[in-house]
């Protein structure tokens, strides 16, 4: 019973804390995501928003269209994560223009939040600045990623844990860490956003890819467009049903037809 427990234990993921700073209308939040939440507010006044800005911490993107979430550069997104390894924190920041970069620091945000807000006073910490967050970040021996870094190597850090033990800063332990399983993770998120108004698009394109993660050889897979298949799929079942009813009603359109035959017959004879 032991070892099961430990075997269960050792493969928590787990998001436990969504931290705004000057972002999305908040001054100071803490989201505390691994146990029940409710969110109360007026319309417009930023709980869906709050709750969109996780696909900022969860994709490998680097950059944003507008200003809402980093309208400055004293504007911050932390999010606390506990994986096998133990527990860090990711903290986005504004870089140049519109873009975005990461600070991995392994440690809990316990540790981190005296730096963020002064709770005794009630106020965010006025020396708060990128170059702090990239001294604590040298003090933990941390990880820094700017709008410059690559893809592949955020992927890396994000997803690459499949069958590893390092992945010391995976949020989602995807597979394969490569762009195919990061779209079918990102289709599968969006659908807790567009429930109601894309499944049709969403969902096939995300089972499919799914599957197509699955092969165990490289060469099993296959490199249609799922999207056009099952556009195919849904007319070729409407042509399914258009040539059951003509079985159905084939007998009558036989009998029907002989005698439209015994009647063009008479007539060449007359």
């Amino acid at each position: 019973m032991t070892n099961i427990s430990f075997e269960i234990q050792d493969m928590i993921y787990s998001l436990k804390r969504l931290i705004f700073v000057n972002s999305a209308n908040h001054g100071f939040s803490e989201l505390v995501l691994d146990q029940h939440l409710a969110m109360y507010g007026r319309n417009n006044g930023g709980k869906t928003a709050s709750l969109a800005s996780t696909k900022l911490v969860l994709f490998p993107e680097t950059n944003f269209s507008y200003d809402f979430y980093f309208p400055d550069s004293n504007s911050f997104i932390g999010l606390e994560v506990q994986n096998r390894r133990g527990i860090f924190c990711m903290i986005l920041y504004r870089s140049s223009g519109y873009s975005y970069g990461r600070f991995f620091i392994p440690c809990e945000f316990n540790e981190l939040q005296k730096y963020f807000f002064d709770r005794e006073n009630k106020v965010v910490n006025p020396e708060l600045t990128v170059e702090l967050l990239e001294k604590l970040c040298r003090q933990y021996k941390g990880h820094r990623t700017t709008d410059k870094t690559p893809t592949s190597e955020l992927i890396s850090l994000m997803y690459g844990d499949y069958g590893k033990f390092d992945g010391l800063y995976c949020i989602v332990p995807l597979k394969d860490s490569n762009k195919t399983s990061v779209e079918a993770f990102r289709n599968i998120y969006h659908l807790a956003f567009d429930s109601g108004t894309s499944e049709i698009e969403t969902l096939p394109s995300a089972i499919a890819t799914l599957i197509e993660m699955n092969r165990t050889h490289s060469k099993q897979a296959v490199g249609v467009d799922f999207n056009k298949s099952i556009m195919e799929f849904n007319q070729l079942t409407e042509d399914k049903k258009q040539l059951t009813k003509l079985e159905n009603i084939k007998p009558d359109y036989d009998h029907i037809k002989s005698e439209f035959d015994v009647l063009i017959e008479r007539c060449k004879s007359y």
